[in-house]
């Protein structure tokens, strides 16, 4: 008797395939942007499931033609600009005040 066996996924051949979380794990660990877009995830973690962050990141990357290794300091506050929109829908009017105040920290770290 033959029994089944499950082949394995092969890796996507695209970055853009995959998803935020193994897109920014390509990413150098040295680099500002992409720390600070592990920031940003990290903290809409506080808030929303991760399926929810992945899709939203994902969107507002793909909206833009980017990827989490090729964002620069102001690319990452424009995705953040847009996925604020969206989020409102998901996240209480009480907490998004702190939301934005610490996602707000993340884009600026001086306050300026």
């Amino acid at each position: 008797m033959n029994t089944f066996r499950r082949t394995s996924t092969p890796a996507p051949e695209s970055p853009r395939l995959a998803s935020s979380w193994s897109r920014l794990r390509v990413a150098t660990a040295t680099d500002p942007a992409a720390e600070r877009y592990q920031q940003v995830r990290k903290i809409l973690l506080n808030y929303l499931s991760s399926i929810l962050v992945d899709s939203v990141l994902d969107r507002a990357l793909d909206a833009r033609h980017l990827t989490p290794a090729s964002l620069s300091a102001a690319a990452l506050g424009e995705v953040t600009a847009d996925i604020l929109v969206g989020l409102r829908l998901f996240v209480p009017p009480t907490r998004l005040p702190e939301l934005m105040v610490e996602l707000a920290g993340v884009l600026d770290p001086e306050g300026s």
